[in-house]
């Protein structure tokens, strides 16, 4: 699940606790907002592109070989952008 906005992971907390029963949900603060340091030391380093790296790279490091995405707002776009084999294996979701 990607945030849009503040690109807090907290905005989910009530989704996830509803899915986590049939899926695996894994959320994440956005490259330099909320909690995450990453990127926050280099200005400009938080484009669309790099966070949708920045998906792919988490959906790898969790092994998963199919991924459901869903974003709200910049996090749908981050979504559509996502390059990992598994994110387009997977649905995506949200609203730009």
């Amino acid at each position: 699940m990607v945030p849009g906005a503040t690109g807090d992971a907290g905005h989910f907390t009530k989704a996830a606790e509803i899915l986590s029963d049939e899926f695996t949900i894994i959320t994440y603060d956005r490259r330099g907002n909320s909690r995450s340091t990453a990127g926050a030391d280099r200005d400009g380093s938080a484009t669309m592109s790099a966070q949708a790296d920045d998906a792919a790279a988490l959906i790898a490091a969790c092994g998963l070989e199919k991924a459901i995405v869903f974003g709200t707002s910049g996090g749908a776009i981050i979504t559509l952008e996502a390059r990992h084999p598994a994110s387009g294996t997977g649905e995506r979701g949200g609203h730009p």
